[in-house]
């Protein structure tokens, strides 16, 4: 298990690498994306992909259900490393929404309860 981990966390490293290495990966786009998330859900969706292609098809592929725009936005939050309290407030929820919306997504996905939300998506 640890070492699948390790070799987990050297893939996302290299893979933030490659991303760093981008034109397309600035401050500037990074603030765009932040900005993004009180905005428009699409938008956020899609400015988010250009920064992780492949993570929202890895989460239909793994979801025992298809999962919603909101969803999306929900896992891509997580993804960025975003806390309950953070992600409240850019989605003007409440606390406990947001922690029943983190257990139905667990539910959703399938993600164990000795792995952190924020964990499991980030090694996707």
């Amino acid at each position: 298990m640890k070492h699948q981990q390790i070799a987990d966390l050297k893939r996302e490293v290299e893979r933030m690498k490659a991303l760093l290495s981008r034109d397309d990966f600035s401050d500037h786009n990074i603030e765009e994306l932040l900005n993004a998330i009180t905005l428009n859900d699409v938008l956020f969706i899609e400015k988010f992909e250009r920064f992780f292609p492949d993570f929202f098809i890895k989460l239909n592929k793994l979801s025992s259900v298809t999962l919603n725009v909101t969803d999306l936005k929900f896992c891509a939050m997580l993804k960025l490393g975003f806390t309950t309290k953070q992600i409240a407030v850019y989605t003007s929820s409440s606390i406990k929404a947001v922690e029943s919306k983190k257990y139905r997504l667990r539910k959703k996905l399938g993600i164990t309860v000795d792995s952190t939300s924020t964990n499991w998506m980030s090694s996707i």
